[in-house]
Parts: C-alpha cells; structure tokens; sequence
C-alpha cells in the first residue's frame, strides 16, 4: 500500500449574502457563437477594424471574473439597451501587444486605470471590474 500525501486542491467560491440570489451564468461564451452574443478575438488594426463592434472587453482568458462578465454582465447589459445578437470584441491580456494596444486606448480617452478587470469600452468609455459593470446595469 502507499504512503499518504497532503496536497492542495485550489478552490474558489461565492458567499451569498442573506436572501440573495446566486447569478447563474446561462450565456457561456462558445466556440461556435451561437449564443446570444457574437465574440470576435482582437488580431490586430486598432478600433477602426472593429468599428462594428457594440462593446469591447479586455481580459486574461483564465480570469473568473471577466468570465462571469461575458456570461452574466454583458447579456443583462445587453437586454436593458434593447441591443439584439451584439458584437464583442475580446482582447487577450495575456499577450504584451494587447496590453499595449490598452495603455495606448487608455491614454486616447484620457482614462483613469484602477488596474482591475474585465475592462470594458462601452460607448467610448472604459470600464474597470464587475462592480462597477454593476453599478452601470443599476443605473441604466
């Protein structure tokens, strides 16, 4: 028989607060685009070879937040402007050249980073991390 070994398995999760609901995520980004939201992976040419584009979102692939804002955020969001089979141009974080390509749109639309993510554009506005996604859907 072997000998017993310790190991850690990551684990992440969500303490909901009295009497809230969990929000489930029912629109998964998938690799065919049949959802309810067209995603375009950002190759290169700037925001003029995306002009068509609704909204943008500049994340790391394996970020759980910026996963739940594709799948929860974007769709309400979505629904609330009356915006039907939206387009959303995502940009990979994890490759310098996007990042640049996001310090560059930052400083064009004079934007004060916080360093959080997702990042959004949206109506030619950068927007930092899923609360303050939230605070846009409450207000709208």
């Amino acid at each position: 028989m072997g000998a017993s070994k310790d190991f850690f398995i990551p684990v992440s999760f969500t303490v909901i607060g009295e009497g809230e609901e969990p929000e489930v995520a029912s629109n998964v980004q998938s690799e065919n685009n049949d959802g309810p939201i067209k995603f375009i992976e950002y190759k290169d040419g700037g925001l003029e070879a995306y002009s068509k584009a609704d909204a943008w979102i500049f994340s790391a692939k394996d970020c759980p937040k910026c996963n739940h804002t594709k799948a929860v955020l974007l769709p309400k969001l979505f629904e609330q402007e009356n915006i039907e089979r939206p387009t959303v141009v995502t940009v990979d974080l994890d490759k310098p050249e996007n990042f640049k390509f996001l310090s560059e749109l930052e400083k064009k639309l004079n934007a004060k980073t916080s360093g959080e993510t997702p990042i959004v554009l949206w109506k030619n506005k950068l927007i930092y991390g899923n609360d303050t996604i939230k605070e846009l859907l409450k207000s709208n």
